[in-house]
This record gives C-alpha cells, sequence and structure tokens, in this order.
C-alpha cells in the first residue's frame, strides 16, 4: 500500500509520497528504491497513485498526448479507476486544480486530501492537528507556505518512524512553482548513538554496517516538466534514478561517487540533475 498527499493553497499545489512497495510476496517488502509515486507529465501537471503499482505506471505512461491536456487526463483516469484497484491524484499547476479520483469518478480539491492506506492517512491526521506551525516560518513566508511545512513534517513523521506497517521508504515531495512542478532536493542521515558535545564541533560517525548508519541524498531536475529523480546513498557508492516514463522500476547505478551519479543521469537521460550531499 501507500500514502500519497496533496496540499492545495494560494500560492500553490505541493504533492508528497513514500517509495515502499509491497510484492504479491507480502513478506517481501521494498522501501529503497521502492517506486516513484509521483509523476510529472510535463511541466504543469503532476499524477499521484496509490494501489497495483505496475499496472498504474502503465496507465499513466498510456495516457496519450492530447490537446484538452490537463482535462484529457483526468477522462483517461476516471476510465482506468472503474474497477477500484487504484487511486490517483491529478493536479494542474496552470490552474491550481487538485483532484482525487477513484472508482471512475473525480472530486475537486479545495486544501488537503489524501490517498492510500487509511491507518497511515488517519495517523498523518492526527499528527497534522497536533503539529504547531513554526512562528519563524510563517513570519518570514506567510501563512500557505507554513502550512505546507506542517503537513511536510506530519507526513514525514509517519514515513521515516514507520507509523504504519505498510508506509514507509523515501519521502518524496513534488511543488508547484510558476514555472511549473519541480521536484525538491533532499538529504537524510541515519546514526548510530553518539555523543555530542553542547559547542564543540563534532564530526558525525556513521559507523559500519552492521551499526546501520548511512545517508542519502534526493538529487532532482534543475528544470521542471521531466519525470526523473535521483537517488544516491554515499555509504554504498549507488545510485538509483527514478525514470518511470523509462522504466517502471528504477535504475541502479553501482560504484559511483556523486558526481559520477549525475554524470551518469546527464549522459543516459539527457537531464542534469544536483541536490545536497555529505562529504
Amino acid at each position: 500500500m501507500t500514502l500519497v498527499l496533496g496540499v492545495r493553497t494560494e500560492s500553490g499545489i505541493w504533492l508528497l509520497a513514500d517509495t515502499r512497495i509491497s510484492h504479491p510476496d507480502i513478506t517481501q517488502v521494498e522501501e529503497i528504491p521502492g517506486r516513484l509515486k509521483l509523476i510529472t507529465l510535463g511541466s504543469d501537471i503532476c499524477v499521484g497513485y496509490a494501489g497495483a503499482a505496475d499496472r498504474a505506471i502503465d496507465i499513466v505512461n498510456g495516457l496519450p498526448p492530447s490537446p484538452r491536456g490537463f482535462t484529457g487526463v483526468v477522462e483517461e483516469l476516471e476510465r482506468a479507476t472503474d474497477d477500484g484497484a487504484i487511486d490517483f491524484l491529478a493536479a494542474c499547476s496552470t490552474d491550481r486544480h487538485l483532484l482525487r479520483i477513484s472508482n471512475g469518478r473525480r472530486l475537486l480539491v479545495e486544501e488537503e486530501i489524501w490517498i492510500g492506506d487509511t491507518d497511515a492517512g488517519k495517523e498523518y491526521e492526527n499528527l497534522e492537528v497536533r503539529s504547531a506551525s513554526s512562528f519563524a516560518i510563517e513570519a518570514k513566508f506567510g501563512p500557505h507556505l507554513a502550512r505546507v511545512a506542517r503537513a511536510s513534517d506530519a507526513f514525514s513523521k509517519v514515513v521515516i518512524e514507520h507509523r504504519t506497517p505498510t508506509v514507509g521508504g523515501i519521502v518524496v515531495r513534488v511543488g508547484s512553482r510558476p514555472e511549473g512542478f519541480r521536484y525538491a532536493e533532499a538529504a537524510m542521515a541515519y546514526l548510530p548513538p553518539q555523543r555530542i558535545r553542547s559547542g564543540v564541533a563534532t564530526r558525525l560517525r556513521f559507523g559500519g554496517a552492521p551499526e546501520g548508519g548511512f545517508s542519502y541524498s534526493l538529487m532532482a531536475p534543475d528544470a521542471p516538466g521531466f519525470a526523473l529523480l535521483g537517488l544516491y546513498v554515499l555509504q554504498g557508492s549507488i545510485g538509483f534514478v527514478y525514470a518511470p516514463m523509462h522504466n517502471e522500476n528504477p535504475a541502479k547505478v553501482s560504484n559511483v561517487s556523486q558526481k559520477g551519479f549525475r554524470e551518469y543521469v546527464r549522459s543516459h537521460y539527457g537531464v542534469s540533475i544536483d541536490g545536497p550531499g555529505f562529504a
């Protein structure tokens, strides 16, 4: 299962998703790399899915080029969800429309909605209600981005803290800007317990494999409209390229530096990506 969230404000639309995939054998769970469940279609349309991943990606890949634009995409997704096996969120940055498409019907969303695992959705709602928006964020960026920050914080806790067994992996974010939808860069570090003295510069220790410390960087295209995201894991010198319009499974790139990974993506996909890294 999964959890996909859509947040609509006066300043734009944000979509968030996990990457966890449960295979037919329920004992086999894949969190990293998992799957990219938010797919941009050109610069102004983004689609998220919850349900059978292989079929959902086939549906999105099968969306025909249409002069009807967002309307045509929505109509195709309505037909594809008649049997109730897959739910979609569809967003358009041009007119700030956010829709849930389920059981062959569309619902226009005014503020916020999620699709996927019911328990995870309820856990998110509880966390979001209890989360207080930062005064510093609201003072600097205004109430709309503060609301997005609060939603993002609650969503991340559901995913990273494994609040429900069917949701996990990497938190992926897509946000609308004046030029269109763009994937958000990110970085995360998991560290074994260690003492950090207050006021003293301390080199963080990831430890060896038995201690479980590792870090990763999400690397995004430098322009909107590319359905591609890079995941680089420092400790394994390994990268994964999420490009569902090319291949439903992430491409694995082994024995590569972060710079080499960026060069691989540029040469193989014609897209420049970048994101935070760890030395």
